[in-house]
């Protein structure tokens, strides 16, 4: 654990700010600058870790969108790569969502920013594979919550002939169940963007329902997954609008060629302009206080 005050390259540790399975997430300043970032630090040594860090940060940095967490530097950490990020000053989706009930109108425009990300994503052949509200940070910018992607740690590149064996063998099975597609359950090798579809789907359901489409243990959803069978929203949700619960049921579909083609195809079946950032739907009419308050503080 970096200590306030460690210097790391031409930055000066802040505070530890986040802490996942392989990395810790630090707040940052440059020393020259002053300016703030986020430091991602890998914690678990090993070559292939060390390369899928290295695959982050350069699948990351490809993108600049403002829904995306954009990646601004890559370093040494005591010999660990460190992974320098935008700093986003709020916090995740999931936190987000648990602090209260959100609008109609809120839940419109922050899934918007989320499309707008993952289709920047997809439109330079990256498959983010791990699409939940914990990957989502939410920051308040002009007077409005702007939602940014973030956590391309296990992005699949579409057309990579690196072929690094180490990666290939570990490709089955990543991602995080109850947001997973079935194929990246059962048939990684063939994983395409429709993957990010699908777990758009489960992002999509859990923000109007308050608790993702499959739950259980990791068989039940596994076989859930596979089968299509989750509770139908609008029994959580009596009065979601119909859109929104053809756009579920679309985006869920165990059979990927029965899914929207992608980000634009799903914009278009809730209602929304296909270009722009932000360009969410005009709400119909829903009263937040509806879906069930506690549903709001369940575990992402």
């Amino acid at each position: 654990m970096l200590a306030p005050g460690t210097v790391v390259d031409r930055y000066v540790v802040d505070a530890l700010i986040g802490r996942g399975g392989m990395a810790r997430v630090y707040r940052v300043r440059h020393l020259n600058l002053g300016s703030a970032h986020a430091l991602k630090v890998v914690e678990v040594p090993g070559e292939e870790v060390v390369e899928r860090f290295a695959r982050e940060a350069r699948s990351q940095a490809r993108l600049r969108h403002p829904n995306v967490v954009s990646v601004t530097d890559f370093v040494d950490v005591g010999g660990l790569p460190g992974l320098v990020m935008e700093y986003v000053d709020g916090r995740s989706l999931d936190k987000e969502l648990a602090a209260a009930p959100a609008s109609s109108e809120t839940l419109d425009m922050l899934f918007a920013d989320v499309c707008s990300g993952v289709a920047a994503a997809h439109a330079v052949n990256l498959v983010h594979r791990d699409i939940k509200p914990a990957n989502v940070l939410v920051t308040r910018v002009d007077g409005r919550l702007l939602a940014k992607v973030a956590d391309f740690g296990i992005v699949k590149v579409i057309g990579d002939s690196s072929g690094n064996p180490t990666l290939t063998r570990s490709e089955s099975t990543m991602g995080t169940p109850g947001y997973m597609a079935p194929e990246q359950v059962f048939d990684a090798k063939r994983v395409d963007t429709r993957a990010d579809i699908f777990s758009l789907g489960c992002l999509l359901y859990r923000m109007w329902c308050g608790v993702p489409p499959f739950q259980g243990d990791l068989r039940t959803v596994f076989t859930d997954v596979a089968r299509g069978r989750y509770p139908a929203p609008e029994t959580r949700v009596p009065n979601m609008p119909e859109r929104y619960r053809q756009a579920i049921r679309r985006c869920l579909n165990p059979d990927r060629d029965a899914r929207p083609a992608d980000v634009a195809a799903l914009r278009v079946l809730l209602g929304s302009k296909v270009e722009g950032l932000g360009s969410a739907p005009v709400a119909e009419s829903v009263d937040a206080t509806t879906r069930p308050a506690a549903d709001f503080n369940s575990k992402a």
